[in-house]
C-alpha cells in the first residue's frame, strides 16, 4: 500500500512541519526525507494522498464498543494503539469524507474522531504518556465503502449525520461576519435559530410570553422577559466560546437582546389552544404521567389511558396527586361529603368536578357551593385545586371584573375560584363578566406597566363558595343565569356537624389522594357520556328547582310582581305604594332592595312581562283618602287587598 508517513516528534501527536497535508507518495522516495522518519514518532498520512488509507480514532474502549456493535464484521482490520484508545485503519473505495470529522456520544462528549483527509495518526514511537504505539496487524487493512460503516444511532455526531450548527448556517446565515476594519456583526437571526433548535419553546398568542417545556415535570413552564434575555446572553457566550472569539461577548448589549428576542417571538409563536383541537380525548396532566380521558362515542365507552409526559400536549399545569389504577377514597365520601350531601348533589359534584379536571367549560357552568359554616365547603375546594393542580386555580374577584388589567391575572389558569364570598358577591357591577368568563367569548386582556396585549377565550369553570345563598345580578338576562348556574347546598346533618380534623384535606390528600382523583375521573366519564346523549348534564327536578328559585328571588323586582300583585281591571296602585309594599316584600323574604329609582325603572318591564296591556301606567292615579293624583299603574292590585 502506497502510504505517506509524516515524521513527528517523539512524545508528541503533531508535526512541526508546514503543508503535510499536500504530501504525496513521492516524498517517500526522498532519502533526506525517510531520515527524518527514522527519528522521533512516525505518523501516517490519511485521505487519497495515502491511496484511500483512512482511521477511525476512538479515544477509550467504550466507544469502541459501541461502534464494534453495529460493525463486527468491519471491525475485522488492522488496529494501531496508543494509550487508551484505538484506531481502525481502511482502505476506502468510493466517495468518502475527505476531513477530519469529531465523533460525539449520546451524552454531548468526545468519542473520537473520522480521519478521511488533512490529518495523521501515529502508528510508532512514544506516545505523550510515555508508551509506546502499537500496530496489531492480526487482520489486513480491510478494503470497504463508506456506506458499509454503521454509526451508533445514539451518538450526536458523525460523519454523515447532519450537524445542527451547519444547519442553521444553511437556513440563518454564518453566526457573525467580520468587517473590513475588524469589527464584528452578530447574526441575530442565527441566535435566535440556534436557540429554537435546542430548546422546547414557543411565543403563546394568547398570552404574549415565552413558554418553556420542562421535561422534568412534564409541563410548559412561562419564562418571564429577564429569564428570555438571559436564555439569549447565555447563548451569545456560547457562541463566542464555539468560535474561538471573544469579541462576540460585547455583543450582550439591551438591544441586540431585546431585538433576538424579538426574532425568537416570531419563530416560535403558537398557541396553546390547538392542543385540544380535533381530537376525541382529554388531557389530564397528574404528578406520575398524561391521562387520557376518550369521549364515548355510540359504540363505546369513555375510557382511560396513562401516558408518558410529552410536550406536544401543551399542558401548563399538572396535579399534585397520582394515578394509581382501583384507588379508592372511602374517607373522603363518608366522612366529608355523605354526612353534608344529598346523595343527588354527591353524584353532581362528582360530574362537575370531573369537568373541570378534564376541560375547559364548554358547558359554561358556574358551581355555587352554599350553606353554613364548617360544613366542608373549604375543604372540598381545597382538594380540588390539588387534584386539578394549583397552579391552574386563581382567585376569582368580581368588584374587580371592570378593570382593565384583572383579566390579564387569568392566563394560562382553568379554574376561578371565590373562596367564603359575601351574600352580595354575585350582585356587583363586575359580576356580569362572569357570563362572558364563562360562556366562550373573546377577552381582550392588558398588562399593568406593560405593552402587552392579547386574547383569551372565556371558558374559565368558576367555583364560590358561600355560607348564605348568593343573589345574582340579573340585568335582564335570567334566562342566561338560569342556563349557567349550578347550586350544590351542604346541610347540616341530623346527628349534628361532624367534627372536623385539622387541616383534613391534606390527610386525605395524602391518604387518598389517587382514589380521590379515581373519583374525579369517574365524574368526568360520567359527564360525558351524559352530555353524549343529551348535550349536557343531567339534574334532579330538584336540583333544577334549586337553580330556578334563586334566579327567580335573585330578580327581587319580578319576584315581588310574581307573588304579591294580581290583575285588578277596576283597581289601581301608586308608585309610591309600589315601592313600600316592595321594600316589606323584601324585609319578610330577607334579600337585599333595589335601590329606589332602580326599582321604578325595573317594576314597569316586569308588571308588561307579567299582565301585558291589561295595566297601563298613569300620571294621573286618584288615591284614597287624601285624593292626590299621583304617578302608577291601573288594573293592578296587592294580592289579598
Amino acid at each position: 500500500m502506497d502510504v505517506v508517513f509524516i515524521p513527528v516528534p517523539e512524545g508528541k501527536k503533531g508535526p512541526q512541519m508546514t503543508g503535510f497535508p499536500d504530501f504525496t507518495i513521492e516524498k517517500m522516495s526522498d532519502p533526506a526525507y525517510l531520515s527524518q522518519l527514522e527519528e522521533g514518532n512516525s505518523a501516517a498520512l490519511v485521505g487519497a494522498n495515502s491511496g484511500g488509507l483512512v482511521s477511525i480514532d476512538f479515544d477509550d474502549l467504550e466507544a469502541y464498543v459501541q461502534f464494534e456493535i453495529w460493525n463486527r464484521d468491519i471491525c475485522k482490520t488492522t488496529k494501531s494503539f496508543g494509550a487508551r484508545g484505538l484506531n481502525l485503519w481502511f482502505k476506502m473505495r468510493g466517495e468518502y469524507p475527505n476531513s477530519v470529522i469529531k465523533l460525539v456520544n449520546e451524552h454531548g462528549r468526545g468519542a473520537g474522531e473520522w480521519r478521511g483527509g488533512g490529518g495523521i495518526t501515529v502508528v510508532a514511537g512514544k506516545h505523550p504518556s510515555g508508551c509506546e504505539y502499537r500496530v496489531d496487524s492480526a487482520f489486513p487493512v480491510k478494503s470497504i465503502s463508506f456506506d458499509e460503516i454503521k454509526w451508533p444511532e445514539s451518538w450526536e455526531k458523525y460523519p454523515g449525520k447532519a450537524d445542527p450548527f451547519d444547519i442553521l448556517v444553511e437556513r440563518f446565515g454564518p453566526p457573525y461576519v467580520e468587517g473590513a476594519n475588524g469589527g464584528i456583526s452578530l447574526n441575530e437571526s442565527f441566535v435566535a435559530g440556534w436557540i429554537e433548535c435546542e430548546n422546547e419553546i414557543l411565543f403563546a398568542r394568547e398570552f404574549q410570553s415565552f413558554y418553556q417545556y420542562s421535561d422534568q415535570e412534564g409541563i410548559w413552564k412561562r419564562l418571564s422577559t429577564q429569564q428570555v434575555d438571559a436564555l439569549i446572553a447565555s447563548y451569545i457566550s456560547r457562541l463566542a466560546a464555539e468560535v474561538g472569539d471573544e469579541g462576540l461577548h460585547f455583543k450582550i448589549r439591551k438591544t441586540i437582546v431585546a431585538s433576538i428576542r424579538s426574532l425568537l417571538a416570531a419563530q416560535t409563536f403558537s398557541s396553546f389552544e390547538r392542543s385540544g383541537r380535533n381530537r376525541d380525548w382529554h388531557c389530564v396532566a397528574v404528578s406520575n404521567c398524561v391521562i387520557a380521558v376518550v369521549e364515548p362515542s355510540v359504540e363505546r365507552d369513555s375510557i382511560l389511558c396513562p401516558l408518558p409526559f410529552s410536550p406536544n400536549f401543551l399542558l401548563l399545569g399538572k396535579s399534585e396527586v397520582p394515578f394509581e389504577e382501583g384507588a379508592e377514597c372511602p374517607r373522603f365520601l363518608n366522612e366529608l361529603l355523605c354526612p353534608v350531601l344529598d346523595p343527588a348533589d354527591v353524584a353532581l359534584l362528582q360530574k362537575m368536578f370531573g369537568l373541570i379536571l378534564v376541560s375547559r367549560n364548554s358547558l359554561q357552568k358556574i358551581l355555587l357551593l352554599e350553606g353554613a359554616g364548617g360544613l366542608g365547603k373549604g375543604i372540598v375546594a381545597l382538594i380540588l385545586d390539588a387534584v386539578l393542580g394549583r397552579g391552574l386555580v386563581t382567585e376569582l374577584r368580581t368588584r374587580n371584573l371592570l378593570s382593565q388589567f384583572e383579566i390579564s391575572r387569568y392566563r394560562g389558569k382553568r379554574l376561578l375560584a371565590g373562596r367564603d364570598v359575601p351574600s352580595d358577591f354575585l350582585r356587583t357591577p363586575g359580576a356580569s363578566a362572569l357570563k362572558a368568563l364563562t360562556g366562550g367569548d373573546s377577552l381582550s386582556t392588558e398588562l399593568k406597566n406593560s405593552n402587552e396585549v392579547g386574547d383569551l377565550a372565556g371558558d374559565f369553570h368558576v367555583v364560590i363558595t358561600s355560607n348564605s345563598p348568593l343573589l345574582l345580578r340579573i340585568d335582564e338576562d335570567s334566562s342566561a343565569w338560569e342556563r349557567r348556574l349550578v347550586i350544590i347546598t351542604f346541610r347540616n346533618p341530623i346527628d349534628g356537624v361532624p367534627k372536623r380534623i385539622r387541616n383534613f384535606d391534606r390527610v386525605l390528600l395524602n391518604q387518598e389522594g389517587p382514589g380521590i382523583l379515581n373519583w374525579m375521573l369517574q365524574g368526568a366519564q360520567i359527564a360525558l357520556q351524559e352530555i353524549l346523549k343529551d348535550g349536557t348534564i343531567s339534574l334532579t327536578p330538584a336540583q333544577q328547582s334549586r337553580i330556578s328559585n334563586r334566579v327567580r328571588v335573585s330578580d327581587t323586582v319580578g319576584f315581588f310582581v310574581e307573588s304579591r300583585l294580581v290583575y285588578a281591571a277596576n283597581e289601581s296602585i301608586s308608585s309610591e305604594q309600589l315601592l313600600l309594599e316592595y321594600q316589606r316584600f323584601c324585609s319578610d323574604e330577607a334579600i337585599t332592595c333595589e335601590a329606589d329609582r332602580a326599582f321604578h325603572l325595573r317594576v314597569k318591564a316586569r308588571i308588561e312581562e307579567r299582565f301585558g296591556g291589561g295595566v297601563s301606567h298613569s300620571e294621573n292615579i286618584r288615591c284614597a283618602p287624601e285624593g292626590r293624583k299621583l304617578r302608577g299603574y291601573r288594573g293592578v292590585a296587592l294580592a289579598g287587598r
